[in-house]
This record gives structure tokens, C-alpha cells and sequence, in this order.
């Protein structure tokens, strides 16, 4: 058991194992790269049980939301990163993810850079990487 305990920290698993209870009924949600204002980002987990629901949030107080999807029966969700406040790039945040049984899992804290799309005067992009 200890050399398993070992293998699973040299390779960052620990906490993921720790934070779901066990191997069984994992859910892990990867650290988000490469978010970037008015564009596209695809969050992406593993494990759980659907319904999910996933959010995007400050990480100093949870009860900040950025973006929040409910009823999920993938492993993924498509942020369109824009209704953020002017000013507010770049932003602070990390994704949570809690499947129907009750299990949450949360990334690390990432940043949303600034993108090169123009913003309105309510800090709406007026357009998009989509477009």
C-alpha cells in the first residue's frame, strides 16, 4: 500500500484521490491553460456520475460566479468567456465541478489574459474568436 500512496504522489494524484473519497467515484478537474477573454474555452473533467453541474469562480469567495452550467450529461462544457466586468482582466478564477452523487472537485486557481477582440463600455466583448 505505501509504494501505491508513494506512486500517487510523485505523480500529483494524491489529493485528487484524497479530495473523491477514493479511487472509486473519482472526479478530477484538470487546471485550466490558455483561457483568454472573448474566446472559446472547453472545460473538460473526468469521472463522476452525470448530471453534473460546473462553475466558474472567484477563488477567494466562492459565491462569486463568472459562469455556472447545471443538469450536464457530458464531461465537458464551452465557456464563452465574456460578461466580465470592465477592468476586471486579467481575472482571477478556478472551475468546481459536483456530480449527482454529491462529489465536488476544483482546479487550480488560473488566469483569464486579455484578448485582442474589442470590448464595449460595459466591458462585453463585440466580438468573438467564434465569429
Amino acid at each position: 500500500m505505501l509504494t501505491l500512496l508513494t506512486a500517487f504522489a510523485t505523480f500529483n494524484f494524491f489529493p485528487y484521490v484524497l479530495a473523491a473519497g477514493g479511487a472509486i467515484g473519482f472526479l478530477l478537474v484538470p487546471d485550466p491553460t490558455g483561457v483568454v477573454q472573448c474566446d472559446l474555452y472547453t472545460i473538460n473533467w473526468q469521472g463522476g456520475t452525470a448530471p453534473f453541474r460546473a462553475s466558474v469562480q472567484d477563488p477567494a469567495d466562492a459565491s462569486i460566479i463568472y459562469a455556472s452550467f447545471s443538469g450536464v450529461s457530458t464531461n465537458s462544457v464551452v465557456w464563452d468567456v465574456d460578461h466580465l466586468a470592465v477592468g476586471s482582466i486579467p481575472l482571477s478564477f478556478l472551475i468546481s465541478v459536483t456530480d449527482s452523487t454529491g462529489t465536488t472537485a476544483t482546479s487550480r486557481a488560473e488566469t483569464v489574459q486579455a484578448g485582442t477582440k474589442p470590448l464595449d463600455s460595459s466591458g462585453l466583448c463585440t466580438s468573438y474568436a467564434h465569429d
